[in-house]
């Protein structure tokens, strides 16, 4: 069990699925959208980069600079002791071993994937399947180099606790955990079917989505990441992504009604492709302008 503790932090980094790595320089892209009195900035960010990343560029600081408010997905991650009491809760399950719920092929494929790692798959047993796959989406990029402490999110909210701005969220840790754990158990499976076995190609893929961050693409960043989710599991794109989208697009919508200016800093994902949050303001009149 005491594997479970070191999984905690990553397992929560994951719980976006927009998990990437970026270069030393970026230029991310940041929308705006007004209604009444009300201004919201909206920031796409990377949860794990290396810490000699670029990216809190002149653009980005002004409309941080201009906000009253920092509005991000979550702001209860960063207990160490609350977090492993959560994965305890919704990502272990001892009494039904991992290697239970696997085919040949998937208990093939992890076991390829743990040696990756240096892990024995032994220490994924007490594990339910969405708790391995986050893990695994996770740890390759913290093996190549990219921190937790250096993601956007944290910056920002260190960034916000210097300049005595307010700090809310739209989601907690144990709201985003329950995405995963709620789960049917045929989607659960499938998800770490797919994260087995597209482990040796994540790097990559990652590294490639990074640079259309710095492009400022992230329609592409959808087609290279979000879209094939969507075609190939498609209830797990509505549970991890839509869903959510509409969510926050509610929150925000209500936020707005109090007037003042914001800014809303939310996994690149979330600002990416037809479900997006931008679209979800759209459907109701509320037009979020590219800068």
């Amino acid at each position: 069990m005491t594997k479970i503790k070191t999984f905690a932090r990553t397992a929560l980094i994951a719980a976006t699925f927009t998990v990437f790595a970026a270069p030393a320089t970026a230029e991310p892209a940041i929308w705006v959208a007004k209604t009444g009195k009300a201004t919201a900035y909206l920031f796409g960010t990377f949860h794990l980069l290396k810490t000699d990343a670029v990216w809190f560029t002149p653009k980005v600081e002004k409309a941080f600079d201009t906000s009253s408010e920092l509005w991000l997905e979550i702001t209860d991650g960063d207990d160490a002791a609350a977090m492993k009491s959560v994965v305890m809760q919704y990502g272990v399950d001892a009494a039904h071993p991992l290697s239970t719920k696997l085919s040949t092929e998937d208990k093939a494929l992890l076991e390829k994937d743990a040696a990756t790692l240096g892990a024995p798959p032994s220490a994924f047993e007490p594990m339910r399947p969405w708790l391995v796959a986050l893990q695994l989406t996770v740890a390759p990029m913290v093996k190549a180099g990219f921190d937790p402490a250096g993601g956007a999110d944290h910056v920002l909210k260190d960034k916000a606790a210097a300049r005595h701005k307010p700090l809310k969220a739209f989601e907690t840790a144990t709201g985003q955990m329950k995405f995963f754990a709620d789960l049917p158990l045929p989607i659960e499976l499938a998800f770490l079917h797919t994260t087995l076995r597209d482990f040796d190609d994540m790097l990559p893929k990652m590294n490639d989505a990074a640079q259309l961050w710095v492009d400022g693409k992230p329609d592409e960043i959808d087609t290279k990441l979000t879209s094939k989710m969507r075609v190939e599991s498609p209830e797990l794109y509505k549970v991890l992504l839509k869903d959510r989208n509409d969510d926050i697009a509610r929150k925000l919508l209500d936020r707005m009604k109090a007037g003042g200016t914001i800014f809303v800093a939310v996994g690149a994902a979330h600002l990416a492709g037809p479900d997006s949050i931008q679209k979800a303001l759209e459907r109701v009149g509320v037009k979020a302008r590219r800068l």
